[in-house]
């Protein structure tokens, strides 16, 4: 079955008019029209090549033209002889044929006429819709620009335009990033819209200063990968990073004495709040205290309020009475010491990256307009607190994002910017355009947004597979949950197939199997009975490698030792990788494993929908998944 680069064929007729025709027995007016849904049903009954088909359509025109009347009868009786068939079916299985409806822009102005009024054969290459050339023109760098010594800052010498070629939203934003100079954008942009190609084209020319910046680890690589394929030296780096290089900068503008970062606690609950004079209240200990203010400070950092108020603990304390009000004050106190230098051995109080964009946000940091134009992707993800870092800063700022891609909570809407929309693909082809948009719909999708179209110049192959079944063992495979991934890691790791996980998810995949690794020995040192319901549940989803692999007393040094063998991503042929991790990557080939479309994905509290959507968004020229898996979605999302 060929996986690689197809070139569809273009039926001179409208979806809409196929769907007339097919669904409710209306005739197009058009003798093109009729000749494409007459070749439609040959195809179907008889598939042939492309220049057969080409040719037959070719014959039917002409035969329509001379007896318009005479030839939609004969099509209505073909339409009979089909049997029950659904308009969606028949646009499905023509697509897994390669053959797909002209866009509805272009039989509007009849680009398939000839220089005779019939139908040409050049309006095939007029469908597939090649990339345009544009050029992007810039102003001069400044002649008083700052010098700077590190070379990844330094603003490069001037261009005034750039030559290049993509869809026309791309020349939209192009020229307006082109001519930011200080003014804050934001760009709703579908996966594989290019928004990323872009990026690495204008960052690499352009005159001024840009600083891309990844809101994880898993992003930033995938944003490499390309920088290094392109040779583009631009500066990149992610929020985690840029959050301690701020809190460098805030604590001597503080004078703090000491640099607040991420840490990890090396206390017990019940130390730390004996530390930090954290009282018992109400129903709960002091370990116990300290537990739940912690819970209370992080979700507090992930809303936009300034202040920790009661409504943040009301939730713990049955209303706002004595309980709260002692809470509240815990919780203030806590946070309080969490960027304090405690002159003990070790970490008193753990400090996140999302604190620390709190921290910074409520001390009046700013972020220097050295690091020139920013841009930032999956914005969608962004927090309260980093929206409104961004907001301040002085410099351009481009704030990238699908909010369809925001897989954990709802995406936050950024007031106050220029906004701009990308919807036609130069990843996805014609084939799995409809699967896309049904996945949109479900994750919530805009009413106002644009319609996701797929690129016209290609074909990507819809691919059902049966469970059980043999899928590629190359290009991307992505899991929706981490045991399915190690489950399957253990069944291909002495297999032919090159093979690698993510960075991200191999750090992830670690932890998850140490958890269980833990959990087994505690039952056999009968401290804990989790493992008996946890091997229960392995058993149930078929993944009896793992489950029999930690049964066998697996170890850490082992685990690590198959990481360590499956850890050349730029050698490999498959690629694992969680759904959380595929953001920023693409393949010509990507399988989504069951464990995609079922409650794997809600119940690690990503949105089953988005999840679905920004898997099957990676892939170029076949997408392989359950052949039941849509269903198991729609079903999930109905409970």
């Amino acid at each position: 079955m060929q996986d690689g680069p197809i070139t569809p064929f273009y039926l001179p007729v409208s979806a809409a008019e196929a769907a007339a025709f097919f669904d409710d027995a209306r005739l197009p007016a058009l003798p093109v029209a009729c000749a494409a849904l007459y070749a439609a049903i040959t195809q179907l009954g008889k598939p042939m090549p492309a220049a057969t088909l080409q040719a037959l359509l070719i014959q039917a025109e002409a035969l329509f033209a001379g007896n318009l009347q005479q030839g939609q009868q004969a099509l209505l009786q073909a339409r009979t002889g089909m049997g029950d068939h659904s308009a969606a079916a028949i646009r499905r299985e023509l697509a897994s044929q390669a053959i797909t409806y002209a866009p509805d822009e272009l039989m509007y102005r009849q680009a398939w006429r000839g220089e005779d009024g019939r139908y040409d054969v050049g309006f095939q290459q007029t469908c597939q819709g090649r990339l345009q050339p544009f050029a992007i023109r810039l102003g001069s760098a400044p002649a008083d620009a700052p010098e700077h010594d590190d070379p990844l800052l330094a603003q490069r010498l001037p261009r005034r335009r750039i030559d290049t070629q993509g869809t026309r939203e791309q020349q939209v934003v192009a020229s307006v990033i082109g001519a930011i100079d200080g003014e804050h954008v934001q760009v709703h942009a579908y996966a594989g819209t290019g928004k990323t190609h872009l990026i690495h084209t204008m960052t690499a020319v352009l005159s001024t200063t840009f600083t891309y910046i990844a809101p994880s680890q898993g992003h930033l690589f995938g944003f490499e990968q390309a920088a290094r394929a392109s040779g583009n030296p631009v500066r990149a780096m992610h929020l985690w990073a840029l959050a301690h290089e701020l809190a460098r900068l805030n604590a001597r503008r503080l004078q703090l004495g000491h640099v607040p970062r991420w840490v990890q606690s090396t206390y017990p609950a019940h130390e730390q709040a004996q530390i930090l004079g954290i009282a018992g209240c109400g129903p709960y200990s002091p370990a116990q205290v300290m537990g739940l203010c912690q819970r209370i400070i992080k979700r507090w950092c992930h809303s936009p309020s300034p202040l920790l108020a009661l409504r943040d603990v009301q939730a713990h304390a049955n209303g706002s009475g004595p309980l709260a009000a002692s809470l509240l004050a815990s919780c203030q106190r806590i946070w309080e010491q969490m960027f304090v230098r405690h002159a003990r051995q070790g970490h008193l109080l753990s400090v996140d990256i999302v604190h620390l964009a709190k921290w910074l946000m409520l001390t009046g940091a700013q972020i220097p307009d050295s690091y020139g134009t920013l841009i930032i992707d999956e914005a969608h993800d962004l927090q309260p607190a980093w929206q409104y870092l961004f907001s301040r800063y002085a410099g351009g700022c481009v704030q990238l994002g699908d909010p369809n891609q925001c897989l954990r909570g709802r995406p936050r809407p950024i007031s106050g910017t220029q906004q701009l929309w990308m919807g036609q693909s130069v990843r996805i082809g014609n084939g799995i355009e409809q699967l896309v948009n049904t996945t949109l719909t479900l994750a919530g999708n805009d009413p106002l947004a644009v319609e996701f179209a797929a690129a016209r110049g290609h074909i990507t192959a819809r691919r059902p597979y049966a469970p059980g079944t043999a899928t590629p063992e190359a290009g991307l495979r992505v899991f929706g949950d981490p045991s399915a991934l190690l489950d399957s890691l253990l069944q291909l790791d002495t297999g032919t197939a090159t093979l690698a996980l993510l960075p991200a998810t191999a750090r992830q995949v670690r932890q998850h199997a140490l958890a269980l690794i833990d959990q087994q020995r505690q039952h056999q040192a009968r401290i804990s009975q989790h493992w008996q319901a946890t091997a229960e549940r392995l058993a149930q989803a078929g993944q009896h490698a793992l489950r029999e692999r930690i049964q066998q007393g697996w170890s850490g040094s082992e685990l690590d030792a198959l990481l360590a063998r499956h850890a050349d991503t730029d050698q490999a042929e498959l690629l694992f990788g969680l759904v959380e991790h595929a953001k920023n990557l693409e393949a010509d080939v990507v399988t989504l494993a069951p464990c995609c479309f079922d409650s794997s994905v809600a119940q690690r509290q990503l949105h089953p929908a988005r999840a679905v959507y920004q898997a099957m968004s990676r892939a170029r020229h076949a997408l392989w998944l359950p052949g039941d898996g849509m269903g198991q979605l729609m079903d999930q999302l109905a409970r």
